[in-house]
């Protein structure tokens, strides 16, 4: 994928490469539409993160992510910036589905990896991208946290399906 994107864009640096990759996921669509919108803004020089962060959107996915990443640092000011830009371009019952999918997901990758299977087989068996299974390893030691809003969001949302 990189390789492919280096050659649609010879003028990309590394961390701009890394991002767009990270905000567009494995979607091959997207990523050719998100080289002509670059192609087209940046016509000299080279394309940076800064580039990448303004001109592209991220996936939900990748929003969660970020999102999450706050939350389990119990870093609220950031938690709140990354819902509110999240908030921008998806709507509340996206964002809230897309977290218990998210977080359920990490649950089961955490019960696979403590019952001793290998993380390629895990990442296999859940069908979880390699961007979104290494966040998910980067936040193992949080399991305990993520299984308690995990579980008030499954409350939650059952309260909000039933009218309580």
């Amino acid at each position: 994928l990189r390789e492919y994107i280096r050659k649609k864009l010879p003028h990309i640096d590394v961390t701009a490469l890394a991002r767009l990759i990270e905000y567009t996921g494995s979607d091959i669509n997207r990523i050719e539409s998100e080289i002509d919108k670059l192609a087209l803004y940046k016509l000299d020089g080279w394309i940076t993160e800064d580039d990448i962060k303004t001109t592209v959107l991220p996936t939900i996915e990748t929003s969660i992510f970020s999102l999450t990443d706050a939350i389990f640092a119990l870093d609220n000011s950031l938690a709140h910036k990354e819902l509110a830009s999240i908030l921008e371009t998806h709507n509340i019952h996206q964002i809230f589905t897309t977290l218990i999918s998210t977080l359920r997901t990490f649950l089961y990758a955490a019960k696979l990896l403590s019952a001793r299977y290998e993380p390629n087989e895990v990442q296999s068996l859940l069908k979880i991208h390699p961007y979104a299974f290494e966040k998910m390893r980067k936040n193992m030691k949080y399991k305990d946290r993520i299984g308690s809003l995990f579980s008030e969001l499954v409350v939650l949302d059952r309260r909000i399906k039933t009218g309580e």
